[in-house]
C-alpha cells in the first residue's frame, strides 16, 4: 500500500492505494463520490403569469347549432343526454378559436353525438327515413 495526496484543489488529504494495474486514482474517497454525483445547480426562475382565456359563446344561433337543432326536434331527442351534448358541441364548433385538429375532433364527435341521440327515433321530415326502414326490415 502506498499513501497519495488528494489532487483535489482546498482538499490535500492522504489516502491508502493498494497498488493495481491502471492509473492510479487522483482523488481521494470522498473526493471522487462528490465528483462523480456533482450537486445540481438548479437556476431560480420565476413563475409565468396565467393566462385566462374568455369563455366562447355564440352570441347569434348559427348554422351548425341551427340545423343540429332542427334534427334534434325533428327526431324529439332534444331533451336527452346525448342531445344535449351535440347541442353544446354545435355551440362550441361555431365559437370557432380552435386550430384544424380540434375543429376535426369535434366535428368528428358532433356527428357521433347526433346520430347517438337520432338512433331509434324515426325522423318525420326525413323523406329517406321511410326508405331505410324498409330496407333494413327486407321488405
Amino acid at each position: 500500500m502506498s499513501i497519495r495526496v488528494c489532487t483535489r484543489v482546498g482538499c490535500g488529504a492522504e489516502y491508502a492505494w493498494d497498488p493495481k494495474p491502471g492509473r492510479p486514482p487522483r482523488y481521494c474517497e470522498a473526493c471522487r463520490a462528490e465528483i462523480a454525483r456533482p450537486k445540481r445547480q438548479v437556476a431560480p426562475t420565476t413563475p409565468r403569469p396565467v393566462t385566462v382565456l374568455p369563455e366562447q359563446r355564440p352570441t347569434t344561433t348559427s348554422a351548425t347549432l341551427e340545423a343540429v337543432q332542427a334534427k334534434l326536434t325533428a327526431a324529439g331527442r332534444t331533451d336527452t343526454v346525448p342531445g344535449a351534448v351535440a347541442l353544446r358541441l354545435a355551440a362550441l364548433l361555431d365559437a370557432g378559436g380552435h386550430s384544424a385538429s380540434g375543429y376535426a375532433a369535434l366535428a368528428r364527435q358532433l356527428t357521433a353525438s347526433v346520430e347517438e341521440a337520432c338512433r331509434g327515433a324515426s325522423l318525420a321530415g326525413d323523406p329517406l327515413a321511410a326508405i331505410r326502414d324498409r330496407r333494413s326490415r327486407g321488405a
